[in-house]
């Protein structure tokens, strides 16, 4: 199938205007802190809302049953994370403390095999801690382990740098896709009865010859794009584990 080409020279792509913010780089910064929490170690009994580090073992009938084991597990009490019962009965335990555990599986439980049953989990204490949200300083700066950044300006500039490579990435995108369209716009297959090229009012070129008219939209004013508060595709890769 032949392609007829349009006036193609001296067609002209609208490069989007995308800027970023000092706002921007803050937010980038608050999910590096929510995301790295420092860890509390705390002595005395496990409460609500800390974070107990448990071996555990399940039993049904004085036999172990499969899925029911795990050692130095961090759970977080009060997460719901566990079957009804069980997270509650972790609170006042101490380091080294054993404990058994009582409690009968939802009767809805996806295991057949388990639900409405009663259990007992054999449960040791290893480790008690909570999580405050980190501060934004240079002992934070280097423990995300990225290379040749030590300190909190280090950082800084790093998002920048960062996000001027997103910033530069989404304008060479749009330039890709808008002249990509302008070119089509100007070309037609010879197969739908486009054999020949007028201008359109604004000077835009146009199919007249027996096929609907292409024309390349005047740009509208609504081509301006803002950079988002918080780029989901920014990642940082870090040397944490």
């Amino acid at each position: 199938m032949d392609i007829l080409l349009g006036q193609y020279k001296g067609l002209k792509a609208t490069i989007p205007v995308i800027t970023y913010t000092e706002d921007d780089v803050n937010a980038q910064i608050g999910t590096l802190l929510a995301g790295n929490p420092t860890r509390v170690n705390k002595e005395g009994p496990v409460a609500m809302g800390d974070t107990a580090v448990i071996d555990y073992e399940g039993f049904k009938d004085g036999v172990p049953f499969d899925g029911g084991k795990a050692e130095k597990y961090p759970l977080g009490i009060g997460s719901g994370a566990f079957i009804p019962g069980f997270e509650e009965q972790i609170v006042g335990m101490e380091i080294g403390e054993d404990r058994d555990i009582n409690l009968s599986f939802p009767e809805q439980y996806h295991a057949p095999d388990l639900a409405g049953k009663e259990v007992v989990f054999k449960v040791k204490l290893h480790e008690i801690y909570s999580e405050k949200a980190s501060e934004l300083n240079d002992e934070f700066v280097v423990s995300l382990a990225i290379p040749e950044v030590k300190t909190v300006d280090d950082l800084k500039k790093h998002i920048s740098e960062y996000l001027d490579y997103e910033v530069q990435a989404k304008k060479d995108e749009a330039l890709r896709s808008d002249s990509f369209f302008f070119l089509l716009s100007a070309s037609s297959r010879s197969s739908r009865g486009c054999h020949r090229r007028t201008a359109s009012a604004d000077g835009s070129p146009a199919c007249t010859a027996g096929n609907p008219a292409h024309t390349v939209p005047a740009d509208d004013g609504q081509n301006n794009r803002s950079f988002p508060r918080r780029s989901k595709a920014l990642r940082f890769q870090t040397g944490k584990a």
